[in-house]
């Protein structure tokens, strides 16, 4: 069985370039490209935070900790 890879570099080189064009044009391929690309960078980023939390460069702050800092902040103005 063939792959689509080899289908295609039997092609003609116009056809080729038609198909690339094509390609290029697609708005539904982008989309989905752009999330794939998308979707590693944040699997990285949360591999990175998952670390440093676990090597104690991080460390999590509950929302009522956020809200009384913020409050503090706001009083010492």
């Amino acid at each position: 069985m063939n792959s689509i890879v080899d289908d295609v570099k039997k092609l003609p080189l116009s056809e080729r370039a038609d198909l690339l064009l094509a390609l290029q044009n697609d708005t539904e391929i982008s989309e989905y490209l752009q999330a794939t690309e998308a979707d590693k960078i944040l699997f990285s980023e949360i591999a990175r935070r998952d670390a440093a939390f676990k090597n104690g460069e991080m460390q999590l702050t509950t929302i009522d900790d956020l809200k009384s800092r913020l409050q503090n902040r706001r009083d010492a103005l």
